[in-house]
């Protein structure tokens, strides 16, 4: 099997639309990560993780999760250099970076990546990697995800295993029972209790409540200058919330993000995705959850809107709603942040972009967020193109003081290629009035 184009960046003004990725790094200014064969999935994951190693650049982490019947998984940390077109090999990173690698076949260690701010207050930005099919203290499938804190003394080659000890300082955070998937996602939750520390938060989709079947539910982590080691959330007493959806199927925690300060109390909030399992019958949701200094622990995601401040977002019936979710930015400069929610199954897959408002009535509609002025909703353009599947902030790529999103389509044809894939650059905007119906992505560009 041939190397995989892992990641790219791009590092300047894109001109015309669109853009080619085969030509990143010679004709388009920008860097091509080369990734591993034989299945390691590079590129499954990918996050912008801060400094690091505090060089002065930012760096990148990708992860290779890897076929889970032969591989472990592993994480790839390549360090900024300021270079604006170059490829890089992802198996020969030497003192370019570090390679983490997954402890035991099947552990799918690099499923998600995630920045982890500076957690423990150090001033090194620190970084996130789960493993969902890991089977920590010998719970089978229970996940566990890696919080490493940055430093320019770690090796170039890493086992996950050590994480938490004196030779890789950091945290492993692990699922409670078996099949719960924690570290399906993971995510920097910004500051929710005000404390001047960045959190963490860690999905576990598939974790049951007193017999309910995969409810989902999400570790959140306050941030602390002084926890390390091993993490069992509901035994090990650390500063933070359980926060867990008790709905049959429901697989709260398969997205997980920071939402920035959503409704402007100066408090950072918090999304969490619950698109419940495919075929089930059941409406996508997003859970909307606002911080404040003492969040009730646990905290009961059904009530969301009603008893616990924030809004649920409900979606349409097998839509996948919440499958990913983002923080946006602020794409309109009103000083309110932005999120961006997928909904891959949803015809030819939607993407939401809600806020700039706060909080509206919960429960509330997606469908109906651009008729009610609360978002706007962006279309894909082919059935099955699976729109929505990816969404991320792009930061400020034009440099116009807006931020801007970027839209993952990965089964859009490009002739003669089917099921090529597209990604979407949606710059942002100051229009005084948003678009009442879903804008098609066949407009952007």
């Amino acid at each position: 099997m041939a190397a995989a184009v892992a990641c790219l960046s791009v590092c300047v003004s894109l001109g015309a639309s669109p853009v080619s990725l085969g030509e990143v790094g010679s004709a388009v200014p920008g860097v091509r990560l080369i990734g591993a064969p034989d299945d390691m999935r590079t590129g499954d994951s990918s996050a912008f993780v801060g400094d690091f190693n505090g060089d002065g650049f930012d760096d990148v982490l990708i992860g290779a999760s890897g076929d889970p019947a032969s591989a472990e998984g592993r994480a790839y940390l390549v360090y900024g250099t300021g270079a604006t077109s170059s490829a890089v090999s992802l198996e020969s990173l030497a003192s370019r970076g570090i390679v983490f690698e997954g402890i035991a076949v099947g552990d799918e260690a690099g499923f998600s990546v995630a920045s982890a701010g500076d957690f423990n207050g150090d001033d090194f930005d620190d970084l996130l990697i789960g493993a969902p099919g890991a089977d920590p203290l010998g719970r089978a499938d229970a996940g566990e995800a890696y919080l490493i804190f940055g430093s320019i003394a770690l090796p170039q080659v890493i086992d996950l295993a050590n994480v938490g000890t004196p030779a890789v300082p950091g945290i492993r955070i692990v699922g409670r029972t078996e099949g719960d998937r924690a570290g399906f996602s993971v995510s920097f939750a910004g500051d929710m209790n005000g404390d001047g520390r960045t959190d963490v938060a860690v999905g576990a989709p598939q974790a049951d409540f007193n017999g309910t079947s995969q409810g989902g539910e999400v570790y959140l982590l306050y941030g602390s200058a002084t926890l390390t080691g091993t993490v069992d959330p509901g035994v090990t007493p650390v500063a933070g919330a359980i926060l867990e959806s008790r709905e049959i199927d429901r697989l709260a925690g398969s997205s997980v993000s920071t939402a920035g300060d959503f409704n402007g109390d100066g408090f950072d909030d918090l999304v969490i995705g619950g698109p419940g399992t495919e075929g089930s019958g059941l409406k996508g949701k997003v859970y909307l959850v606002c911080g404040c200094q003492f969040l009730t622990n646990p905290v009961n995601l059904d009530n969301v809107g009603a008893g616990v401040t924030g809004v649920t977002y409900i979606g349409a019936v097998n839509d996948f709603a919440g499958r990913v979710a983002a923080y946006a930015g602020d794409i309109n400069r009103d000083g309110l942040d932005e999120v961006l929610v997928g909904a891959p199954n949803a015809g030819s897959g939607r993407a939401y972009l809600l806020g700039g408002q706060g909080f509206v009535a919960s429960p509330a509609s997606l469908e109906g967020i651009a008729a009610a002025a609360d978002g706007i909703i962006f279309e894909g353009i082919s059935p099955e193109d699976h729109a929505g599947l990816a969404v991320f902030t792009a930061g400020d790529v034009t440099g116009d003081g807006l931020d801007d999103l970027l839209i993952g389509a990965p089964e859009v044809d490009a002739s003669p290629e089917v099921n090529a894939g597209a990604a979407y650059l949606v710059h942002g905007t100051t229009a005084s009035s948003l678009p009442a119906t879903p804008l098609s992505l066949a407009t952007v560009g």
